[in-house]
């Protein structure tokens, strides 16, 4: 969050009263945020990127995923996997999947990938 807030603030100048305004907070609880004095929340954390103009990657993975320099393993999840966010942010209308059969169909595919 520091790192995205310093380039914009560089590139076009983005003060942490203006990004305060874009969220409808002051400046001093956008600089007790971005000095990581304060919990965010996950609402928190979108409104920030929101206002920055960013994305927000999550990646969920088993310790044993992570690489020995602590990179994680990212599996391509197929566009058509239940439960999954589409590329537009709006979650497959099938839902979760809830048989063993299709979870476990699902984890050997991201195994092999």
């Amino acid at each position: 969050m520091r790192q995205a807030f310093a380039e914009e603030a560089v590139s076009c100048g983005l003060t942490q009263s203006t990004l305060g305004s874009k969220i409808g907070v002051g400046r001093s609880v956008i600089s007790r945020r971005l000095k990581g004095h304060t919990n965010i929340t996950l609402e928190t954390l979108a409104d920030m990127t929101w206002a920055l103009g960013r994305e927000v990657d999550v990646v969920i993975s088993k310790p044993s995923a992570r690489g020995s320099n602590g990179s994680t393993a990212v599996a391509e999840v197929p566009p058509s996997a239940p439960g999954v966010l589409s590329s537009g942010g709006e979650l497959s209308q099938d839902g979760p999947a809830t048989s063993d059969e299709s979870n476990n169909a699902f984890q050997k595919e991201l195994v092999s990938a």
